[in-house]
């Protein structure tokens, strides 16, 4: 979340060649509805001891926000590559979430897909997917106009239908 800001605050923060240049950033934790359940001021590196520093700062992040979620199993749990990691679903998995996120690349780990500049030749709509049969983690990667993995233990790739576009 992204808040504008003009003020004097050492907290703002400046990003070079966006919209909103000067503002304050806010991790949140936000339903369907768009309405904020949780939300914590970004101020930058923390040095705070956690549970959770094995893992990347966008799972910590996300681990924090979902703290405060009671029924685990009512919730299913949507979130953009910059969180998503391998050893968040792992985690994610464990508490009782379901979840699915896009993935970066460099985050697979130890799934075997097929590289993207060989899925860039086919066709478009092809797909390539791994299943981690230990932790029931479902990872697919397929191309559109570009190549785009999701991740998810609780949905399925069948059936697949065409669009029109």
């Amino acid at each position: 979340m992204i808040i504008k800001y003009y003020g004097h605050n050492s907290l703002k923060k400046f990003v070079k060649g966006k919209p909103i240049r000067f503002d304050h950033k806010f991790w949140a934790l936000c339903g369907v509805s768009v309405y904020c359940y949780n939300f914590e001021l970004y101020c930058g590196k923390n040095e705070d001891e956690s549970q959770y520093d094995d893992l990347t700062l966008g799972s910590r992040v996300v681990l924090q926000m979902l703290e405060v979620v009671e029924d685990l199993l009512s919730h299913c749990v949507y979130f953009h590559s910059l969180f998503t990691s391998y050893d968040l679903l792992v985690h994610l998995l464990g508490k009782g979430f379901e979840e699915t996120g896009t993935m970066r690349e460099n985050r697979l780990k130890i799934c075997p897909l097929k590289d993207s500049q060989l899925m860039k030749k086919e066709n478009r709509g092809c797909y390539d997917n791994t299943v981690d049969v230990t932790n029931e983690i479902l990872i697919v990667k397929c191309l559109d106009n570009k190549c785009v993995s999701n991740s998810t233990h609780f949905d399925a790739i069948e059936p697949t239908s065409n669009v029109l576009r």
